[in-house]
């Protein structure tokens, strides 16, 4: 089987451009009301949309969570004034940076604009072929995982596979399908093994926190910490993270959110006001 490797960008949720193995768990927010789609996903689009989510976290130790706004990390929407002629779609790939005049990876935030996947209105008729739409759903939500194409390199990563191994049966994040009209509608083996490099095997869904829990009604994460140093990550929604035991990283990234280093719940808002405005720098990390 070809390398894996080739499809990584560097990119990925959990921490700035880097190809060591992060293989780390992360919960993860979507949305199908994005604010700038000019077209919101319909009923249809939304199941297809659930159904490639769900093939990648199984995959994976990525925990997918719908909310109604927009503040989600993956955005799904229609467009049409966003693309040229001959773009189908596009995922944009997730990246971190650390935030001026700070130490590297003591303040990380997240590229506006990250996570949104575009499906271009000009190609509905294309998207009847039903194994079509799925492969591309695929496709798009593995650029926003963080993974490239197999034969572009990326600022980070100049592997490519060759061009007898970078098609469609190898993985979906090839675009070659030869002559067939029937498309990959499954992750490949070769998928699995590069989500599983940034994400962690399923098995670590969510255990990378003693425990957690998701408001639906309020769209509100909780997640605890265990009795050792935690670097946990927030989403762009309402945080609740508790550190508890040892020297803790939390990002609450956008939301009105509450970080607890220790043993009391403190505002993200009263936090940052120590030092920075948490409308400019949302994602200092309250260390205990």
């Amino acid at each position: 089987m070809p390398s894996h490797k080739a499809i990584l960008t560097g990119y990925n949720w959990n921490s700035e451009p880097t190809l060591t193995p992060q293989k780390t768990p992360i919960f993860l927010t979507y949305s199908f009301a994005p604010s700038l789609s000019e077209k919101r996903f319909n009923s249809a689009d939304q199941k297809l949309a659930r159904y490639a989510l769900k093939q990648w976290g199984d995959a994976c130790g990525i925990r997918f969570l719908e909310m109604k706004s927009d503040d989600a990390e993956i955005k799904f929407g229609w467009y049409t004034g966003f693309f040229d002629s001959t773009i189908v779609a596009y995922g944009e790939f997730p990246e971190l940076y650390t935030v001026d005049n700070c130490v590297q990876g003591e303040a990380a935030d997240r590229v506006y604009g990250a996570g949104r996947v575009h499906f271009n209105t000009r190609y509905k008729d294309d998207f009847k072929n039903t194994s079509h739409k799925t492969y591309v759903m695929l496709h798009e939500i593995g650029h926003v995982l963080g993974l490239k194409h197999p034969f572009h390199t990326s600022p980070y990563n100049k592997k490519k596979l060759s061009e007898a191994d970078a098609h469609s049966t190898n993985t979906v994040m090839s675009y070659d399908n030869g002559e067939s009209k029937v498309y990959p509608t499954k992750l490949s083996p070769l998928d699995k093994l590069a989500i599983k490099e940034l994400y962690g095997s399923s098995k670590t869904d969510g255990k990378h926190v003693a425990a957690w829990s998701w408001n639906k009604r309020t769209e509100t994460l909780t997640q605890i910490g265990k009795e050792h140093a935690d670097k946990i990550h927030g989403t762009g929604v309402k945080d609740a993270i508790q550190g508890r035991g040892g020297n803790d990283r939390l990002f609450g990234f956008d939301g009105d959110d509450t970080l607890n280093g220790a043993r009391e719940m403190i505002p993200c808002m009263a936090v940052l006001a120590m030092t920075f405005s948490s409308s400019i720098h949302p994602s200092i990390p309250w260390q205990m």
